[in-house]
């Protein structure tokens, strides 16, 4: 990277006047009196403008918002893109660039995994093609967690390729799922508490049909939930109310007989795969379907209580 000094004399000597700005702690903040720097200078250029100024002995790196967008070429060439004029006084916001992402663990599915969703606790659902939906306890404490999941969750005939958290009618947790069996299903979903490692009571509370297409995606807001299809459509349906989720707790509906048992791989193609299930879901339409698009649903969308997109 260039110094300092580098980054202060242009090529052409043409500048620009900026005044830096951030809403980053005290000792990170610069004058925001005017500096003349070159207009040739891109985010890495002005980042060394802001360590020099600082006088940091570890650099840090720093993102640039000038116009509100981050800058992604000279700051000429941004300016003109905005036609902004390089004779004004520009304000320049400056940021921490986030740290590159690092790997914690790794969580096993045996085929793609289609789908993620997770709870404020931390507990992490994911959907999978190999016919599965499974619940991850949190990583707590930058430990890594248990690579096994805490619950497997089985009964789609085929691939699962959406999944969400959603909430019952009294703020039960619900696991929505949906499948390329045309099916959306229900599961309610007790933790054995906050932030916990422990066991996970779940029960299939309702399978949804009605769709003419595989599920592509779910989502939940408040007692409703939505999914988008191959079918082209949109449908709404209810959560069950915390009687029907008592029920088939206490059922242990959509459970397998032996609790100890891996649940096999479903086939793939329309239907149920109830083998081995204390007790099959019930059944459930939906409240509405909307319709108006010419090709599949790939994404659902609350954006009110009473809105879809």
């Amino acid at each position: 990277p260039m110094s300092a000094e580098e980054a202060m004399e242009g090529d052409d000597g043409s500048q620009v006047q900026v005044s830096f700005t951030t809403k980053l702690p005290e000792e990170l903040v610069v004058t925001n009196l005017p500096i003349a720097v070159p207009a040739r200078l891109t985010r890495r250029g002005l980042s060394e403008v802001i360590n020099h100024l600082l006088g940091l002995e570890d650099p840090r790196p720093f993102d640039f918002l000038v116009g509100g967008d981050l800058l992604r070429a000279t700051l000429s060439d941004h300016l003109e893109s905005k036609q902004v004029s390089t004779e004004e006084v520009v304000v320049v916001e400056y940021v921490l660039l986030p740290s590159k992402p690092e790997e914690q663990l790794e969580l096993p599915h045996d085929d793609w995994v289609s789908g993620v969703s997770c709870l404020p606790t931390g507990h992490v659902l994911s959907s999978s093609y190999d016919g599965h939906s499974r619940i991850w306890a949190p990583n707590q404490d930058d430990t890594p967690s248990n690579a096994n999941p805490l619950a497997m969750l089985s009964g789609h005939a085929g691939s699962v390729s959406c999944c969400a958290w959603g909430e019952g009618g009294s703020g039960e947790t619900l696991a929505v799922t949906g499948g390329k069996d045309f099916m959306v299903r229900c599961w309610a979903v007790v933790m054995a508490g906050a932030k916990s490692n422990g066991p996970v009571t779940w029960a299939q509370v309702f399978r949804y049909s009605g769709h003419e297409g595989a599920v592509q995606a779910v989502a939940s807001r408040g007692a409703r939930f939505c999914s988008g299809s191959w079918d082209k459509t949109v449908k709404i349906w209810d959560s069950p109310d915390s009687s029907e989720i008592a029920e088939a707790l206490s059922e242990g509906r959509g459970r397998s007989r032996d609790a100890s048992a891996q649940p096999r791989r479903s086939k793939r193609g329309k239907g149920d795969d109830t083998s081995g299930e204390a007790a099959p879901a019930k059944e459930r339409g939906c409240v509405c379907t909307l319709i108006g698009h010419t090709q599949t649903v790939t994404g659902v969308a609350w954006a009110g209580d009473d809105v879809v997109s």
